[in-house]
């Protein structure tokens, strides 16, 4: 297991943010693609600060823009850890509802701080949506899995995410704003 988290940390290191995005079986969007303002969170599930601001701004920011269709919303796992890694596996197990409906209930009852109980917390929310992952702790496993070759490809480009959480507004990349409701208030409003 430390050998993967490892490996992991260091393909980040020198990890790119591109042009080239993980595919969409890893992706959770809310709203209508269609609205003229494309959002996307880039976040990892150990990021304190990405968790606390889901926790503190997403249901606020759901109902204010994403439901009056001023904006779509997708969270982008950046699989810089383990425990993104296995919420990645996850992912691409569930349909577009059940992606909304994992990632709501993992990012509010999850602890960053314990690897064991939050992979434990997986492994039940897959249970209860009726698609089990029962061996999603074993490395062996997740090394086998499409997310693992996904997170390992998708670290490897070329330019790199500086800090997390990081927002890109219709495919451009804001490193240093933070993707919360004054940011969105000010891409509203043309910034």
């Amino acid at each position: 297991m430390k050998v993967l988290i490892y490996g992991l940390c260091l393909l980040f290191a020198s990890s790119a943010f591109g042009l080239e995005k993980l595919s969409e079986p890893y992706l959770v969007t809310y709203g209508d693609l269609t609205s003229g303002i494309k959002i996307t969170s880039y976040f990892s599930f150990k990021c304190p600060h990405c968790v606390e601001l889901f926790r503190r701004e997403f249901k606020d920011i759901k109902s204010q823009y994403i439901e009056s269709k001023k904006i779509s919303f997708t969270f982008h796992p950046v699989p810089m850890d383990l425990l993104t890694v296995q919420a990645m596996a996850c992912l691409e197990r569930l349909s577009d509802e059940k992606k909304k409906i994992f990632l709501e209930a993992i990012l509010e009852e999850l602890d960053i701080d314990d690897q064991e109980f939050s992979s434990i917390l997986m492994e039940k929310a897959m249970e209860i949506l009726g698609d089990p992952v029962p061996n999603l702790r074993e490395r062996s496993y997740l090394s086998q899995t499409t997310a693992f070759n996904a997170a390992f490809k998708f670290l490897k480009q070329e330019e790199e995410i500086v800090a997390l959480p990081a927002v890109e507004v219709n495919g451009r990349l804001y490193s240093e704003e933070i993707p919360d409701k004054d940011f969105i208030e000010g891409v509203l409003n043309g910034l």
